[in-house]
């Protein structure tokens, strides 16, 4: 790899530098990719809960589409919210229900923000303690200005 000034770069710091943008990339985009999980594990949910409880018998009513995907939304929300009566459900709905719960909380969703940060920190504990020479040196300070870790 070269730099733009015809330097060749060190290909410790090559690599580095590409971890940092991915991390960077990641940050940027966070927001989204934990939008897209909610929408992604409801709608797993409620395909696999109406694909269960569409043809229950012991159910009052039938379960529609609609009521599985307020369901699965209440369930990764933790909202609680239920528009049908549950009590009659079958053991596979009600597990898949649970698991979603787990899958919404903020417990299991504030692992992510973590582990970036642990990652950010590893990259910058890592830049720091390489040995500087005067061209890794200028490639680091260029790296850290443009990402903003």
């Amino acid at each position: 790899a070269s730099d733009t000034d015809g330097e060749d770069l060190d290909p410790e710091v090559a690599r580095l530098e590409r971890r940092v943008h991915i991390v960077m990339h990641v940050k940027q985009f966070f927001l989204v990719y934990h939008v897209c999980y909610i929408l992604l594990a409801a709608l797993v949910c409620s395909i696999v809960i109406f694909a269960i409880e569409k043809d229950n018998p012991h159910l009052d009513t039938r379960t529609t589409f609609l009521d599985a995907v307020f369901i699965s939304v209440s369930g990764v929300t933790c909202t609680g919210l239920l528009p049908v009566n549950t009590k009659n459900f079958a053991m596979g709905s009600v597990i898949i229900w649970h698991v979603t719960v787990f899958a919404g909380s903020t417990v299991f969703t504030s692992i992510a923000p973590s582990l970036l940060r642990i990652e950010t920190l590893k990259l910058l504990r890592k830049l720091e303690a390489d040995s500087i020479t005067p061209v890794r040196e200028k490639h680091i300070h260029r790296l850290l200005r443009t990402s903003r870790i």
